[in-house]
């Protein structure tokens, strides 16, 4: 369970212009991924439980970017449990927090993407 951050059409747009746009993607999953990553980290729920050592709000990672492409999503120490808060199960409800932070952070992340292109094609 991940939230992907995607940079494919404004790409291609780069692409056509002929500009040294792999800088710019980079930088642009970069911080884009980065702002996800934060965000995450705080609508992850967290349980009071002291058996429980490993807390998923830690436990947040992001890939590094290749291609366009960058995922943020949980450590395999937790992601394995993030399955059922996320859904519900039969005795608990579903909390969808990472459908709702897709949903928060759409239009945020294509202004930061944007931006970043913008002043790496600007230099």
């Amino acid at each position: 369970m991940s939230v992907m951050v995607d940079s494919s059409s404004a790409i291609k747009a780069l692409k056509k212009l002929g500009s040294n746009y792999k800088k710019a993607e980079k930088k642009a999953v970069s911080e884009a991924s980065l702002f996800v990553q934060s965000k995450l980290e705080k609508n992850t729920p967290v349980y009071k439980d002291s058996r429980n050592e490993k807390k998923a709000k830690d436990e947040v990672v992001k890939s590094t970017t290749k291609d366009g492409y960058a995922e943020i999503g949980y450590s395999n120490e937790v992601s394995w449990r993030m399955h059922f808060i996320e859904f519900g199960t039969i005795n608990q409800r579903p909390q969808g927090f990472v459908q709702r932070t897709q949903r928060e952070i759409e239009n945020e992340v294509v202004k930061i993407m944007t931006n970043a292109i913008k002043e790496e094609l600007m230099k």
